[in-house]
């Protein structure tokens, strides 16, 4: 009777002779790969190895190695049932069955092209063989037998397949698969071209994808205008990835424009696909360039024979006189331009230059004439110098017309005329001056004046004078007065004689000085000068003068100025309330420089300053604040000038606080009650 000893042995696989053991039970079955190494462990002393029942030593020994420690290393991975045993009493055994896991297979091939019929046998080299072999696709089981069938094969028939073969190993189904990949060959076809047809600028840069589609993966090759393109030859660059390519035309010049074209190739046939690029350049200059011209302008037009596949956005003209600087201007539109401003009888030289996105063209030249002007018009100026004559004078600037003048023509007439009572007068041309005599006395007349050259009269420039009537008389009772040490007031009467015209101004003097002269209307009788010098002598004149006849002569009056001293008392008046009072002044004299206000209560011997500092000349008020109800106060001011000597202080004013009723007047005290007093 034999007994099976329940001890565990290892066994492990191993691409070398370092043993990695993993614990198994005395029997089992344990699945390899085909020609892998293994190795397993035997404990048992003085135990034999048989494999599938033959013992060690009959099987060949580049089979196996067997270690002193009795563990047996199989190289090649031979299947077969491995036995550990002894034989004594008792036969002790240890089994386990070696099944090899070999992936499914085929030798049948798997690249077709298009339509073609394939059959495909899907076999198994695993031990124990095999129950059963199917195909699966995505997952799903497609045929029953190892047997894979395409009538026609498509492109769509194309793609990974899985061959799996089902055994029985230990009394269960082990799945083993395999995948075998079909390929399906098809004749090449171009998926897209981009761009089309498309416009770009000479120097830049230009891309055209081509997509493409074939099996055996095709060879590319691009052609310009039918002529092969090479990669890194002139300015072209091929890059082809997968199914695109993609050809780059660097710095863009005229020749590259043209038909490109993308053919795709393989042993199924070929495939094309083309490209329109059309180059923009600079455009052709401007051609039949038409001129006409008048006295300051030059008129052009013209065609644009190429604008170089861009639209023309601007054409340059540009203008320049002998021995001056050229003028570039923008045209008015693409076909025309006109340039004024320009001199008359001067010829210049003219460009043309038209310019799209890309650049400018070259230049279109030609020159051109401005036309002769007639002389302009002169600067007039006419003055009446008497009641009979009007001096009449002009000025001309040559350069305005650069013709030369041959002679001027003068026209006069009374305003309220007709052309019938026009005066001619001719003068040479060094003549520009006149004087128009014999005229009526207050009569206004019109003056014209006009040049004439060799291109004819230019236009008359017109003026109107009135001639003269008599001035006024002098005024009559001129009187003056010294206010002050610099203030003298001036006084008169009407003039006797107004000339035949009303007096409209008086006009007064100084000494005979400008820098002193005054008007005033005629219906003023004094004015007051200010700002003399004291203790001086000054001789004061007074004029009068209507709408025609002019000034008319001075009446004269002496008058000395007072002598300097301190100002005279100010004119103090004040207002009150309960706690303050306004203190308001009259001006003193021109020249006081500041004023200081003092008050007391009435009877106290002492005065307060009323600020810490004097008050400013242009100041005529000031309010004491903080003032106890129902007292009176004593009030004065000072007016001070430039001396720093005071003048006598005003009389005292005085007010008595209150918030009540108007004031009362006793003696020289305001006893107040609120309200405002005047002494």
């Amino acid at each position: 009777m034999n007994h099976f000893s329940l001890l565990l042995f290892t066994l492990f696989v191993s691409s070398g002779y370092g043993q990695v053991c993993r614990d198994v039970a005395n029997t089992g079955t344990f699945h390899i790969e085909p020609g892998s190494r293994f190795c397993v462990n035997c404990p048992i002393v003085g135990a034999t190895w048989f494999i599938n029942n033959t013992g060690i030593s009959n099987i060949p020994s580049d089979q196996y190695m067997l270690h002193s420690n009795n563990s047996l290393v199989i190289l090649n991975g031979m299947p077969g049932n491995y036995q550990c045993r002894t034989d004594f009493t008792m036969v002790h055994m240890f089994m386990v069955e070696l099944a090899v896991d070999a992936p499914p297979f085929t030798d049948d091939p798997t690249t077709y092209n298009v339509s073609d019929n394939a059959r495909i046998t899907c076999e198994s080299g695993a031990v124990p063989a095999p129950v059963g072999i199917n195909w699966r696709r995505n997952g799903m089981k497609i045929t029953e037998d190892n047997v894979l069938q395409f009538q026609e094969i498509a492109r769509a028939d194309a793609g990974v397949y899985m061959c799996c073969a089902i055994s029985r190993v230990a009394g269960e189904l082990v799945t083993t698969c395999s995948n075998i990949t079909i390929t399906v060959q098809y004749q090449p076809a171009v998926l897209s071209i981009s761009p089309t047809s498309d416009t770009a600028q000479m120097g830049g840069d230009h891309m055209i994808s081509c997509s493409f589609d074939g099996v055996p993966t095709p060879n590319v090759l691009w052609s310009h205008d039918g002529n092969v393109l090479v990669d890194g030859s002139d300015n072209i660059a091929i890059a082809t990835v997968d199914s695109s390519s993609t050809l780059t035309i660097s710095t863009l010049i005229a020749d590259n424009a043209g038909n490109y074209a993308c053919e795709v190739s393989n042993l199924l046939g070929n495939a094309m696909a083309s490209s329109m690029l059309r180059v923009q350049v600079p455009p052709d200059p401007p051609a039949a360039v038409m001129v006409t011209t008048t006295t300051t302008e030059i008129s052009l037009s013209w065609t644009n024979p190429f604008d170089g596949l861009s639209p023309i956005t601007m054409v340059m003209v540009t203008y320049q006189l002998a021995g001056s600087q050229p003028v570039q201007v923008p045209a008015n539109t693409i076909t025309s331009h006109t340039i004024d401003g320009l001199l008359p009888n001067m010829v210049y030289s003219l460009f043309l230059r038209s310019r799209n996105a890309v650049g400018l063209s070259g230049f279109a030249n030609t020159t051109a004439m401005t036309d002769p002007l007639p002389p302009g018009l002169p600067s007039l100026v006419v003055v009446a110098e008497s009641s009979t004559s009007i001096r009449v004078s002009w000025t001309f600037t040559l350069a305005a017309t650069m013709t030369p003048v041959y002679n001027w023509t003068l026209h006069y007439r009374p305003s309220d005329g007709s052309d019938d009572d026009i005066t001619p007068v001719s003068h040479d041309a060094n003549v520009m001056e006149d004087t128009l005599t014999e005229l009526n006395k207050g009569t206004e007349y019109f003056i014209s004046v006009a040049a004439s050259n060799s291109a004819g009269m230019g236009p008359f420039a017109n003026d109107t004078v009135e001639t003269l009537i008599d001035p006024p008389s002098e005024p009559t009772n001129l009187m003056a007065e010294a206010l002050s040490h610099s203030q003298v007031r001036v006084t008169w009467e009407g003039v006797i004689d107004n000339g035949g015209r009303d007096v409209v101004m008086y006009h007064l003097r100084v000494n005979d000085s400008s820098s002193t002269a005054q008007q005033v209307a005629a219906n003023e009788r004094t004015y007051t000068f200010n700002n003399l010098l004291n203790s001086t002598n000054y001789i004061v004149e007074v004029a009068a003068s209507n709408t025609g006849g002019g000034i008319g002569s001075y009446a004269s009056v002496n008058v000395m100025t007072l002598e300097f001293g301190i100002p005279p008392q100010p004119s103090v008046t004040v207002t009150f309330t309960d706690t303050s009072i306004l203190v308001m002044w009259g001006t003193a004299d021109s020249d006081v420089t500041e004023y200081l206000i003092q008050y007391r209560i009435k009877a106290t011997p002492d005065w307060s300053v009323a600020t810490n500092m004097t008050v400013d000349a242009t100041m005529t008020s000031y309010r004491i604040t903080d003032l106890r109800p129902e007292l009176t106060y004593e009030v004065r001011v000072f007016a001070l000038n430039n001396i720093g000597t005071a003048s006598v202080a005003s009389e005292p004013e005085t007010a008595t606080t209150t918030a009540q009723l108007p004031v009362k007047i006793e003696g020289d005290s305001v006893v107040t009650q609120g309200g405002v007093l005047n002494l």
